[in-house]
């Protein structure tokens, strides 16, 4: 019986994986890949990954996770190199897009990096996470103004994304506009009250216009943050020392 049910559903079974793009040795190898991986062995998942894709080169899982384990082992460049063939087996793949940029990024290949992010947001503008790392890479090479674009562009996608407004009011304070910045600070206070760097920001901008009660009133909501605690006091310090109260 047993021979028998086999002898019907395995042939169906291996229609049914080729019929989905996959074939038969392209899934088992991937198979035996993938419980190695989850034994933590992965020089041999590795060993059959490169003889998969060798005999497949247009094995699109086999790059994929070929790149994985790469990235995983620290392998940055062979990493990149197989997201590189994963995009040319499959252009809609924006998460290697992604992925590419990353490690670019990693390998302080910032240029290549903005030059991948960008065409990647040119075909998909609604990639979040590819905004946020193009504009913490324009705001590290003070290109502010781009990385206010790149932000706002994004926004129109996600206008709920805290990192998002956060980082926004950062470029508006490095380029002085002090009112936008108070804007969008305020908004990411309201999206996460548990994030006290937009608190802390809030404050500073309060003290640049010497509105030193709502800063007090920040710097004491920031001092629930053990990175800005000390920061916090030192500036609360000086509000008491402007008004004369020495003592506090």
């Amino acid at each position: 019986i047993i021979v028998y049910i086999l002898a019907i559903l395995l042939p169906i079974l291996i229609i049914a994986i080729e019929k989905s793009g996959i074939l038969f040795l392209e899934a088992i190898s991937l198979i035996k890949a993938r419980i190695l991986l989850l034994f933590g062995n992965s020089k041999a998942a590795k060993k059959i990954l490169i003889s998969l894709v060798t005999k497949y080169p247009d094995s699109y899982i086999g790059h994929k996770k070929l790149a994985e384990v790469y990235e995983k082992e620290g392998g940055m460049r062979k990493a990149i190199d197989e997201y590189v063939k994963v995009i040319d087996i499959n252009k809609q793949d924006y998460n290697s897009y992604y992925k590419v940029a990353d490690l670019l990024t990693n390998l302080d290949k910032k240029d290549e990096a903005v030059q991948m992010l960008n065409n990647l947001l040119q075909k998909k503008p609604e990639h979040i996470q590819a905004a946020k790392l193009l504009g913490d890479i324009l705001i590290e090479q003070q290109k502010y103004k781009e990385a206010a674009y790149v932000y706002n562009d994004a926004l129109k996608y996600s206008p709920t994304d805290y990192d998002l407004n956060y980082n926004l009011g950062i470029v508006y304070t490095m380029l002085n506009d002090f009112q936008n910045a108070k804007m969008c600070y305020e908004k990411a206070s309201a999206l996460n009250t548990l994030e006290y760097n937009s608190k802390y920001s809030l404050a500073e901008i309060a003290l640049i216009y010497k509105e030193l009660e709502e800063a007090e009133q920040y710097f004491m909501q920031a001092i629930q943050d053990p990175e800005l605690e000390a920061d916090s006091y030192l500036e609360l310090a000086r509000i008491s020392l402007i008004r004369g109260e020495k003592e506090k």
